[in-house]
């Protein structure tokens, strides 16, 4: 349909009859007016074999929270239950988009069930969900949040960090061993069945950088998250081997959360720059 602000439509081509309530992964942002004035958030929760991983983002005038945290704690019961209260299921399928407008100024809601099945809506005109919903999917992911974290760890508890690289051109892998005094780095790069061997020590700034961003983002959840449907421009794997024996992995054919999109690329660089 055309309308002020050029092409809209509206999609209705999935079914509002899903029964199945043990949902997987729960990716919804949403706005609107309450009586304190504006609210947004970005939420993103995804069940693992071990624990859930959380993330908040909550947006009230200036003020801004963040959190972002991979925990014990299993919040899809209760988000059920806020789907279920509120007839979220009613406006399944339902699309909206107006040109004109922001994509996301009313909201968006994706969940996914074990099933496959999908529940999923947005509208780019006005609220999809009500401040009363708002409020009770942000209580429930602050619970989750409160809870024990798992498999937190820095630079000090890792022994190796191996990062294999292909672009189809340039293969690299780095072999770097982290000692008590920094990071000891082995790249091997071939390119045209040429290889080049380079060894030397990581200084402390990109230490503290790539610690840095072990400490923000839970990685060890990282190949928790669904699979990428886009053929990447490089294959990356990374594996972080810790001195307790544990080993935990990142690579590209894995969709992060947005907050985590470019954590596997940035310590690529890292990696394997001087």
């Amino acid at each position: 349909m055309n309308g002020l602000f050029g092409y809209g439509y509206v999609g209705k081509e999935q079914a509002k009859d899903i029964e199945i309530k043990d949902a997987v992964l729960f990716d919804v942002s949403a706005a609107t007016l309450t009586n304190l004035g504006s609210i947004s958030f970005s939420a993103y929760a995804v069940l693992l074999q071990k624990g859930s991983f959380v993330y908040l983002e909550i947006r009230r005038g200036d003020d801004v929270e963040t959190a972002e945290k991979y925990v014990e704690r299993n919040p899809f019961p209760a988000l059920s239950e806020v789907v279920e209260k509120y007839g979220l299921k009613a406006f399944n399928g339902n699309k909206y988009y107006v040109e004109g407008l922001s994509r996301n100024l009313g909201g968006r809601v994706k969940i996914v069930y074990s099933s496959g099945e999908t529940l999923e809506f947005f509208d780019n005109r006005a609220p999809v969900l009500s401040a009363e919903a708002i409020d009770e999917i942000i209580s429930v992911l602050k619970n989750a949040l409160s809870g024990q974290e798992i498999d937190k760890f820095s630079l000090a508890d890792v022994e190796r960090i191996i990062l294999e690289a292909d672009d189809d051109e340039v293969k690299t892998k780095v072999v770097a061993d982290v000692l008590d005094c920094g990071i000891k780095r082995e790249m091997t790069t071939g390119c045209f069945g040429k290889e080049r061997r380079d060894v030397f020590e990581i200084s402390q700034k990109k230490y503290e950088k790539i610690n840095k961003l072990l400490k923000l983002h839970p990685v060890a959840c990282y190949c928790g998250f669904p699979l990428s449907y886009m053929k990447r421009f490089e294959d990356s794997n990374l594996v972080f081997i810790l001195k307790d024996g544990r080993r935990f992995e990142m690579n590209s054919d894995i969709k992060p959360p947005v907050c985590m999109s470019g954590v596997l690329f940035e310590l690529t660089i890292e990696l394997t720059t001087k």
